[in-house]
């Protein structure tokens, strides 16, 4: 069976879109479990009509209070559920027919050579559209510059390759979650588990449509664009900011998993998580030595110019 875990607030506007996306799903084998952090529009009204047409197939969630977020209402879902394989799910994309199918297909040969027991994440990547489903861009990752071959600890710990909302992973990765006190956000604490206990698989396929509104919780951004390298140039306590976070959440993730990890993955975060305490050159030193450098050339140039 497949979970699929669906953190709302304030979803009204497209939320019924993307449920009627998983009905039509040609893999049907999943119950989808959604959880809304007390929101003050139509979407737990919207909700509950849903899971009364389908009560074996939606089962709806209400916080007592909202818990401050996107990541953290996900992180408490992903603590909560285990299953054979676990989906996150977005509230306002569309999944393209095949979505599970495909991604199923690709977990089952993938735990047929590695066995049921290895922790396991597929992901894919993502078309990206506008309110109306009109396309942006064909591929988000290629939008972001993000190189899938890079799924190891110290790239991961810099960067995060993995978008939530296209993600499977099986039951001996959804045992290993644990609710943080700090990360940056749920798919990138999600991706260091199985970075360091598992496997992760790409499949370059995309398999959804990623919306792209004003009240979108993370947004997708063209690297390469005049704009995005323009915004990044004029705002260094940013770049600062985002660097010292991915050190904070290294700290957490030892913190959390350090018992369990192996002796050069914890030698590797309390190097990283440590960058802070040198100055400039040490940092740039160290950050190379670990090969903890951002993918593609503008990210790259501002992790060294700010670091």
């Amino acid at each position: 069976m497949i979970s699929i875990l669906m953190a709302t607030y304030n979803g009204a506007r497209f939320i019924a879109e993307q449920i009627n996306s998983l009905l039509l799903q040609t893999e049907q084998n999943f119950v989808l479990h959604i959880q809304d952090d007390c929101s003050s529009d139509e979407t737990f009204s919207v909700l509950c009509d849903y899971a009364a047409k389908y009560p074996q197939k939606i089962i709806v969630h209400r916080r007592t209070e909202n818990c401050g977020g996107a990541k953290w209402n996900f992180l408490y879902l992903m603590a909560d559920y285990q299953d054979d394989y676990v989906m996150l799910c977005d509230q306002d994309d569309v999944w393209l027919p095949n979505k599970i199918a495909n991604t199923l297909k690709v977990m089952q040969a993938a735990e047929n050579e590695n066995g049921a027991e290895t922790p396991l994440l597929v992901h894919t990547d993502l078309t990206v559209v506008n309110e109306s489903l009109v396309i942006i861009s064909e591929s988000l990752n290629k939008m972001l510059g993000l190189r899938m071959e890079y799924c190891v600890l110290s790239s991961q710990s810099i960067q995060n390759t993995i978008t939530g909302c296209t993600a499977m992973y099986n039951r001996a990765l959804a045992q290993l979650i644990r609710v943080p006190q700090f990360c940056i956000v749920h798919d990138w604490w999600l991706g260091l588990i199985a970075t360091s206990f598992g496997e992760i698989v790409y499949l370059p396929e995309r398999t959804l449509l990623y919306r792209q509104h004003g009240a979108n919780s993370i947004g997708a951004k063209n690297i390469m664009s005049f704009a995005y390298i323009i915004n990044e140039a004029f705002h260094p306590r940013k770049i600062r900011a985002q660097l010292k976070a991915t050190y904070q959440q290294a700290e957490e993730f030892l913190r959390i998993y350090g018992d369990i990890t192996s002796p050069s993955q914890k030698a590797f975060l309390s190097e990283y998580a440590s960058i802070p305490n040198y100055g400039k050159i040490q940092r740039w030193m160290i950050l190379n030595r670990l090969r903890s450098l951002k993918s593609g050339f503008v990210r790259k140039l501002a992790q060294l110019i700010y670091i």
